[in-house]
C-alpha cells in the first residue's frame, strides 16, 4: 500500500508579518512551499489549498463574542479593547496582534 502525503497550503498566509519577537514566521511557510515545488516534492504529495472557514463555522468552537472581538481587534485599536483584553488573558498573553489578524486566522483554520 502506498502512502501518500497530504500537504496545505494557501499563498496569503506568507503575506503577514505577525510582529516582533512572534515565533511564527509565515515567510518560512513560503520558503518551503518553494523547495517542496522547486525540487518537485509536490508530486509525490496529495496538494490541497485549504477552504476558508466562515465566522459563523469558528463558533462551533469558540462563542460569538469571542470571533467578534478577534474580528475587529487590530494594534491601532486594541486601546479601546483593554477591557475585554483582560477578561482574553490568553490572546494578551500569547498571542501578538498584527493587521488582518482574523484573514489569517480564517485562511489557517
Amino acid at each position: 500500500m502506498t502512502r501518500r502525503v497530504s500537504y496545505f497550503y494557501d499563498a496569503e498566509i506568507g503575506n503577514y508579518h505577525y510582529g516582533q519577537g512572534h515565533p511564527m514566521k509565515p515567510h518560512r511557510v513560503r520558503m518551503t512551499h518553494n523547495l517542496v515545488v522547486n525540487y518537485g516534492l509536490y508530486r509525490k504529495m496529495e496538494v490541497f489549498r485549504p477552504r476558508l472557514v466562515s465566522a459563523s463555522a469558528m463558533t462551533r468552537f469558540h462563542s460569538d463574542d469571542y470571533i467578534n472581538f478577534l474580528k475587529v481587534i487590530t494594534p491601532d485599536n486594541m486601546q479601546d479593547y483593554i477591557r475585554q483584553m483582560q477578561v482574553r488573558l490568553v490572546l494578551v498573553h500569547c498571542c501578538f496582534l498584527f493587521i488582518k489578524m482574523f484573514v489569517i486566522l480564517v485562511i489557517t483554520s
